[in-house]
């Protein structure tokens, strides 16, 4: 049986280029959902929805992992509200 190691990863995992004992850092992926992503590698690479199929921790997993098509340092970025810019001199065309 293989030991979890402790804490977190910092930066986000490759789930298709990780190694097994960094994968087992991910919070949500335990030992048989990491030994089905490394299966599932094999024959091409995973995506998101691939990763979803293979476990039931993507809710955990999803800010530690890169997948072919979601990266969270991208994708997961909050939506800041946008704001209408003021005009300079909107005051001094009525002078």
């Amino acid at each position: 049986m293989l030991q979890k190691l402790k804490g977190p990863v910092v930066t986000p995992v490759d789930v298709n280029r990780a190694p097994r004992k960094l994968l087992l850092q991910v919070p949500g992926l335990g030992e048989k959902s990491v030994e089905r992503i490394l299966k599932g590698r094999r024959g091409q690479a995973l995506r998101l929805a691939d990763v979803a199929r293979l476990t039931r921790g993507l809710r955990w997993a999803r800010p530690y992992i890169m997948t072919r098509d979601w990266n969270p340092l991208v994708h997961a970025r909050p939506k800041l509200p946008t704001v209408p810019q003021l005009a300079l001199f909107e005051g001094a065309q009525s002078l």
